[in-house]
């Protein structure tokens, strides 16, 4: 049996769903995912997975916007790094309120900004772990088993194992 971690709403005459309290949670998933593939469309990274997620908005995005993704993605591939090599990969990762996220695809097929650090492909931990609410999960799933780049790398790692959205 499932507990619920949401603190009780003691609004008085409130008839907000959970859905609807967790609206601006998931919109923030489109708000950088879109925010990120423009930073990657105008080469401040190099990241061929997202464009199969995301696509491209025809509106800029400021300097300091596309910086700040910059210095996001580059000190969590950083972390990541650091701690594959701590672990000597037997470890897990596990990637809270993932979204559109593409490191899974980065660390396995090893594109070049990771091919600088560690001169070998394949860098994976033990596990990787990718959580989410549903309707995202639902919606990552849907591109990675309708585009063959995507669904590929899944299932070189995993044969027999299916994409799964587990509860």
């Amino acid at each position: 049996m499932a507990t619920s971690l949401r603190r009780p709403s003691f609004s008085s005459g409130s008839s907000s769903s959970p859905d609807a309290e967790d609206e601006g949670v998931r919109s923030t998933c489109e708000d950088a995912s879109i925010c990120k593939r423009f930073a990657v469309s105008i080469g401040y990274w190099h990241d061929p997975y997202l464009q199969h997620f995301v696509k491209l908005s025809k509106e800029r995005k400021a300097p300091e916007i596309n910086r700040g993704y910059f210095a996001r993605v580059h000190g969590i591939r950083q972390l990541i790094k650091a701690f594959l090599q701590k672990t000597e990969c037997q470890c897990q990762i596990i990637n809270l309120g993932a979204g559109m996220d593409t490191a899974f695809w980065t660390l396995k097929v090893c594109t070049d900004f990771f091919r600088v650090f560690y001169q070998d492909e394949g860098l994976l931990p033990r596990k990787y772990f990718e959580v989410d609410f549903p309707v995202i999960v639902t919606r990552k799933l849907h591109s990675i088993k309708f585009k063959s780049l995507l669904s590929k790398t899944n299932l070189d790692l995993h044969s027999e194992e299916t994409l799964q959205m587990g509860l």
